[in-house]
């Protein structure tokens, strides 16, 4: 291929060096700062700034700006975030045209490796496979995340709390069931003076329960879900105090949050088991001579 080059009449009495280039000159590069960046500099876009990189003074124009930059992250950052919530980068980075900035760079006179970096597909091959030392895939990263020390503990204290509630509550329940069934033994001895059979009385006694048990196990969860998804966001942060990256997502655990009601139903049919039993052993002729139990 053959290309028609002008070369100025006193080329050859210059000091400078002539560089020639398979493309049109470039002179300012469109770049992406970070919103906060922007903001502390006053910087709207179509503003101009200058970059230095490699030791070589930039111009680039202000496109526009994000809050975060994927890939920005060091591996500090990264580090830290494998033993608790990861946060956004502190480090200050620009996006630029890979290939538009690596022409300028050429323009100026900057030779060698314009790329320290790469990303790719990791395909099918497992971690430690490359001979690289300094390789993140996703799907690792996300695993040291899920597995950390901070991240096995919360959901571990989370069940916790979940069983320490059904077993509060179920006590709750049965204490309430035993002083109801105490303090109206007097009513239960009318009912079966009049007739009620003794798995009469124990039915009114489980449906009450059993409404109460509803009624509390509805509102709980309820009021559970509702905290869990207006403070869950807000409590997790990362070390450095900011939000967290990626952002929480907050995933009930259904399987957990169907035992509670599960474990309730159980409370009550043991309680229910036992108004039953008492009930058998109750003289309802010998309670009202008694004068209702008092």
């Amino acid at each position: 291929m053959r290309l028609p080059v002008l070369v100025p009449p006193d080329a050859s009495g210059r000091t400078t060096v002539t560089l020639l280039v398979a493309w049109v000159p470039v002179g300012l590069v469109d770049a992406v700062i970070p919103t906060a960046l922007a903001e502390g500099l006053g910087v709207d876009p179509g503003m101009a700034l200058d970059l230095a990189v490699a030791g070589v003074r930039i111009p680039v124009t202000v496109v526009g700006d994000a809050p975060l930059v994927p890939g920005s992250a060091t591996p500090e950052a990264l580090a830290a975030g494998a033993s608790g919530l990861a946060g956004a980068s502190a480090a200050t980075t620009v996006v630029v045209d890979g290939p538009t900035l690596a022409r300028v760079l050429i323009q100026r006179g900057t030779t060698g490796a314009l790329v320290d970096e790469w990303w790719a597909g990791s395909g099918g091959l497992a971690d430690g496979t490359t001979s690289a030392d300094d390789v993140v895939t996703r799907a690792g990263l996300a695993r040291d995340l899920q597995e950390a020390p901070l991240r096995v503990a919360t959901p571990t204290a989370l069940l916790l709390a979940i069983a320490a509630a059904g077993i509060l509550a179920a006590a709750g329940f049965a204490l309430h069931a035993v002083a109801a069934l105490r303090a109206r033994r007097a009513d239960l001895a009318h009912l079966r003076a009049v007739g009620l059979s003794a798995s009469g009385a124990v039915g009114l006694v489980a449906v009450e329960a059993l409404v109460l048990t509803a009624l509390g196990a509805v509102a709980g969860i309820a009021a559970g879900l509702l905290t869990a998804l207006a403070v869950g966001p807000l409590v997790a942060v990362s070390p450095g105090g900011t939000a967290p990256v990626p952002g929480v997502e907050v995933h009930v655990p259904w399987l957990a949050v169907g035992l509670l009601p599960a474990g309730l139903a159980v409370v009550l049919a043991l309680v229910v088991a036992a108004v039953a039993g008492s009930q058998q052993a109750v003289r309802p002729a010998e309670l009202l001579r008694a004068g209702g139990g008092e």
